[in-house]
């Protein structure tokens, strides 16, 4: 809403820090680091920062709520630096397993108001376009899971409250004004179960990705394509 590019990946080595006015910034701390841009008007860099822990912390994407932006990545570092989100915000404290998702928020100055971790006791992972913001304003995640302990909560459509040791798909919604956790659940059987990504159109939320499991839920609707498991590998 501001005419101002941003960009979220990783960055590894030397790479063009600049602090700006009112945003945060933080030095590079691990083997790899989110990294984080903004470009002007003009498309003059006018913010880059890293944001890690000693680990390995990657970025994978971001979008913005009216002016203000919002960041999913990834982490195996114990020590990321930690921003709270307010009374009633999800905020999770520490570390879960071998890899968490991780969720940031900026406002329009690009100072960090939140910055968490999102993950159980396994291994969990955010899709490649997994993040989006609702028609509501509230924030999309979307990705796999392999923990028993993923933040879950139900919010009388569907839910489902057992992952998989081999990866499930895992999908969570925040409200995106006190970020509080408004609904999580696991999509997927015993086998091993992906979401790439999370898309709003219209009133619907829809979520995409890979299964091997021939267990996955099917529900036909009348008009829309549905196909049944064809099984051999990934669907």
């Amino acid at each position: 809403s501001q005419g101002r590019l941003m960009v979220v990946g990783t960055c590894t080595g030397t790479f063009p820090a600049q602090s700006a006015s009112g945003a945060t910034s933080w030095s590079q701390a691990g083997a790899g680091d989110i990294m984080l841009a903004r470009f002007g008007s003009n498309d003059a860099l006018q913010w880059c920062t890293a944001y890690g822990g000693s680990g390995d912390d990657d970025g994978h994407d971001i979008a913005f709520i009216a002016d203000r932006a919002v960041v999913l990545g990834q982490s195996t570092s114990s020590n990321l630096p930690l921003v709270n989100g307010g009374s009633g915000s999800f905020n999770q404290t520490s570390l879960g397993g071998q890899i968490d998702m991780n969720l940031l928020a900026f406002n329009a100055s690009g100072t960090c108001t939140w910055a968490t971790y999102l993950g159980g006791n396994g291994m969990d992972e955010p899709g490649f376009n997994g993040l989006c913001i609702t028609e509501e304003g509230d924030i999309a995640v979307a990705g796999s899971s392999s923990s028993a302990s993923m933040p879950l909560l139900s919010a009388g459509g569907f839910y489902q409250g057992t992952g998989s040791a081999n990866g499930a798909g895992y999908i969570a919604r925040f409200n995106g004004s006190t970020r509080a956790l408004s609904w999580g659940s696991f999509v997927g059987g015993p086998e091993r179960t992906r979401l790439e990504g999370v898309e709003q159109l219209g009133n619907k939320l829809f979520a995409f990705g890979y299964s091997n499991d021939g267990g996955l839920s099917n529900v036909q609707a009348t008009g829309l394509y549905s196909q049944g498991f064809a099984g051999g590998g990934a669907v």
